[in-house]
């Protein structure tokens, strides 16, 4: 689950730019210029794409391991509140609504975070 994480982390790093560009509105922020990014490549959209289909099923892995687990099954809500951060992730991605995708990151990061917790004992 630690790298889970760390690759959570990379890809919001990287995602970080093109969620500020875009308003809670889905406006363009006025104020900026051509200097600016519009928004992620169509190649890291896809790259983004493939690798939230991985994390999925990393995640449903996890979760088919951890179902017959006494401790870690206490990690279960966790990890699938993760896992829907994923899909909403993959959704967002491809709609190009890079804040929400942003948003969808983070929960998917605590939530995997708060699983590896539960399940080992650390973040």
């Amino acid at each position: 689950m630690r790298e889970s994480q760390s690759e959570i982390h990379s890809v919001r790093t990287d995602l970080e730019p093109a969620s500020v560009i875009e308003t809670p509105a889905g406006r363009k922020l006025a104020s900026l210029t051509g200097s600016h990014p519009e928004g992620p490549t169509e190649s890291e959209s896809r790259k983004w794409l493939k690798w939230s289909e991985k994390e999925l099923k990393q995640a449903q892995w996890a979760r088919d391991a951890l179902e017959n687990d006494r401790v870690g099954r206490k990690g279960l809500p966790a990890l699938g509140e993760a896992t829907l951060s994923f899909v909403s992730f993959h959704g967002y991605v491809t709609q190009g609504k890079w804040r929400k995708a942003y948003l969808a990151l983070e929960k998917a990061e605590i939530g995997v975070s708060l699983a590896s917790e539960t399940v080992c004992g650390r973040p």
